[in-house]
């Protein structure tokens, strides 16, 4: 009988931190993975605040006796991986906490480089250079060399940038996905092109409300992931009062039993939204494009008046005779004239 090969599914990534294209998966597949990505599954058991505060206390004996779908449920809402024995699970909820920015990223399907991987180092090196260097990332950007030289340094890699992968790839491999993948990327090309640099500018919709992080905050919450876990061993840890740093809440976890100083907020936003939609009051506000098309048109009808206007008076005024044309225009080609054939024979 011949074994048939294990597939190893990734934490959050169909492709691994090398870039080499994995075999498309089949529906079983896609069925377990769904399970082990990290993401929040319908119908899943109900977090309570119990449960909740056992994970914020990291007491191992409180989670010890949960089951094991509301283990998996926990570490989904904390943006931990959910694969593994129940003891692993207690272990990972147990560790301290990532920033409630990277599990918010995992739950709506966002891009986050895996941990330990290549791309996670080269966004904490760009993330510690910008803190470093008083924004030098931000201005200039860092070329590829000096990328990849700090990546290596910080030590969050389990492996060297500079090793090859089975497919001949290397740790650089990862950064097309930090280019091209996710509105706005993590990371852009500064002109010429042969730097690069953390995005500065979050994606935001019609009524201002923020769709998606920026690479700075991205790679701030990273990076202080990476510090709290001892994976990095540079000395520029992002500082922890920044939002993108902040560790989950009570309100983060909790499913249905609701805090006490969070639930009068959550009434609060509910009633205005429900009163809003169901005929409560509410302003009528023009949309951002029909503003836009007003003001276009009311200054096409501006410059039509003016041409109107303009051309009465023209019409209005007496015919000019046309000015005669500049005599040097007649001495720059007399040269011409008198050197002509036909001039000598006459």
């Amino acid at each position: 009988a011949v074994a048939k090969p294990c597939t190893t599914l990734g934490d959050d990534d169909d492709q691994d931190d090398r870039g080499d294209k994995k075999d498309v998966p089949t529906t079983k597949q896609k069925k377990k993975s769904s399970k082990t990505t990290g993401t929040l599954c319908s119908g899943g058991p109900r977090i309570t605040t119990a449960a909740a505060e056992a994970v914020l206390r990291r007491d191992a004996s409180a989670l010890s006796k949960l089951s094991g779908p509301t283990l998996k449920e926990l570490c989904a809402r904390t943006g931990e991986n959910i694969a593994g024995t129940k003891p692993q699970l207690v272990a990972r909820l147990c560790e301290p906490p990532g920033p409630a920015l990277l599990a918010r990223r995992k739950r709506a399907d966002q891009y986050v480089p895996r941990d330990r991987s290549c791309g996670h180092a080269i966004l904490c090196a760009l993330d510690a250079d910008a803190r470093r260097g008083g924004g030098s990332c931000a201005s200039r950007g860092l070329s590829k060399d000096d990328v990849m030289s700090l990546a290596d340094l910080t030590g969050v890699a389990t492996t060297s940038l500079y090793t090859a992968g089975p497919m001949g790839y290397d740790g650089w491999s990862c950064a097309k996905d930090l280019v091209s993948r996710g509105e706005p990327p993590l990371v852009r090309k500064v002109n010429p092109g042969s730097l690069y640099a953390l995005t500065s500018l979050a994606a935001v919709d019609d009524a201002g409300r923020k769709v998606a992080d920026s690479g700075r905050d991205v790679a701030a919450a990273l990076h202080a992931k990476a510090h709290a876990r001892g994976w990095c061993s540079c000395a520029d840890a992002p500082p922890a009062t920044l939002d993108a740093t902040r560790g989950p809440t009570l309100a983060d976890i909790v499913d249905d039993d609701v805090a006490p100083e969070e639930a009068s907020s959550r009434a609060a936003a509910a009633s205005s939204s429900s009163s809003s939609s169901q005929g409560g009051p509410f302003v009528l506000e023009p949309s951002r494009e029909v503003a836009t098309l007003v003001a276009w048109l009311v200054a096409e009808l501006a410059v039509e008046l003016a041409w109107q206007a303009d051309a009465a008076l023209a019409s209005a005024r007496p015919t000019a005779t046309p000015p005669p044309p500049p005599a040097r225009r007649a001495r720059r080609w007399s040269w011409l004239v008198a050197a002509s054939p036909r001039r000598r024979l006459r």
